[in-house]
């Protein structure tokens, strides 16, 4: 954690992820979580039941090392096709 911090004590970068449907609840658990693990900043953009066609947006906010582990978490790790 004290090198999670360090680093972005360095420079700050920023990750934007776009999921079709963020509805299975062990995903929203592992995206949360995930972030809260990496000492990540961030918000999730989620549509209303009426516009759930749209997909949902995750930003994200932290050190290199953190935003480099949460992106591929999100991008390889996750199965987006569960739920």
């Amino acid at each position: 954690m004290r090198k999670l911090k360090r680093d972005s004590a360095k420079e700050c970068r920023r990750a934007v992820f776009k999921v079709d449907r963020l509805l299975d609840p062990s995903q929203i658990f592992k995206v949360n979580m995930n972030a809260k693990q990496l000492a990540l900043n961030g918000f999730v953009i989620k549509p209303s039941s009426e516009f759930s066609k749209f997909p949902t947006m995750v930003l994200v906010e932290g050190g290199l090392r953190a935003v480099k582990f949460y992106k591929n978490l999100m991008l390889k790790r996750i199965n987006w096709t569960q739920g």
